[in-house]
């Protein structure tokens, strides 16, 4: 389809620094970026920070909640992809636009878990838009990841909504300390309020269900992957139970000279000890890219 949307923008930083394009994951929102981090790029970038369609303060492609949707009906690996609403290439398509709007001929593009999917689609489709690409705990191109069972379960309940507000923060704070994994400690008390923050910003379930289905619609990106051909770093953490960490190391072995960093007892989050070493280790390789 490569129809693009006006998504929601904000941007950190010096202007006339070095432009770099930060896309959020499924479901996430631009205040779902460590502020650590924001503030580590932004000491010598332009940091672009974005809502993808269907969550934060970007447009809807549908209802904000759907009463009929069921955990079940998450889609995974086992099922057919249906026809999506939207896929990633017009996701990336999304955020050529974005460039477009605010003049800006090439950038630095990082993306994290979908949006590093995002970000890998856009770096092997527009080159030239391309200064650098970081891919931080996604995926190798397959057609879906390989998450456990449990964060299986933990994504297909985030696609209901409704009924008492308290218990579904509960729940999503469970989630959220599944995704950190078992290695590293949660603050289950400062999860809650930013999940309570984030909910009262934009609570969009369907949108959630909307992203996967273009996750599960965009095909096999392998091939894609092979194309990209500017200065690349992949990230990802040693025991992400949402993305295999065997797909990260599958993604740095595909994209021609990219270079891997595996955060040892990392999972799929921005933990402090996550933070830390992305604020250290990201503005290291945009210096020497």
């Amino acid at each position: 389809m490569d129809s693009a949307v006006r998504l929601h923008v904000e941007s950190r930083g010096p202007v006339a620094g070095e432009p770099i394009l930060l896309i959020q994951g499924l479901g996430q929102q631009l205040i779902d970026w460590p502020e650590a981090l924001v503030a580590a790029l932004a000491a010598r970038c332009r940091v672009i920070l974005c809502d993808n369609r269907d969550a934060g303060l970007s447009p809807l492609a549908g209802p904000a909640l759907d009463p009929a949707l069921k955990p079940s009906d998450f889609p995974t690996a086992d099922a057919p992809p249906g026809t999506a609403p939207y896929t990633l290439h017009d996701m990336a398509a999304d955020i050529r636009a974005v460039l477009d709007r605010l003049a800006i001929e090439q950038a630095h593009i990082l993306g994290y878990s979908m949006g590093g999917m995002i970000a890998q689609i856009f770096a092997a489709r527009y080159p030239a838009r391309t200064r650098s690409l970081v891919s931080l705990m996604s995926s190798d191109g397959a057609p879906w990841i390989a998450a456990t069972p449990l964060a299986l379960a933990a994504m297909a309940r985030s696609i209901t909504g409704g009924g008492d507000l308290a218990a579904r923060i509960d729940m999503l704070a469970e989630d959220a300390a599944l995704y950190r994994g078992p290695h590293l400690a949660f603050d289950r008390a400062e999860a809650r309020s930013h999940i309570a923050a984030a909910l009262d910003r934009a609570d969009r379930p369907a949108g959630i269900y909307r992203q996967a289905q273009a996750m599960r619609g965009s095909g096999d990106r392998r091939a894609l992957l092979e194309r990209i051909g500017c200065p690349t770093l992949v990230v990802h953490g040693s025991d992400d139970p949402v993305i295999a960490p065997e797909q990260g190391r599958a993604a740095a072995a595909r994209i021609p000279r990219a270079r891997l960093e595996m955060l040892d007892r990392a999972g799929h989050d921005f933990a402090p000890e996550v933070t830390a070493t992305l604020c250290r280790v990201i503005p290291d390789f945009l210096a020497r890219g």
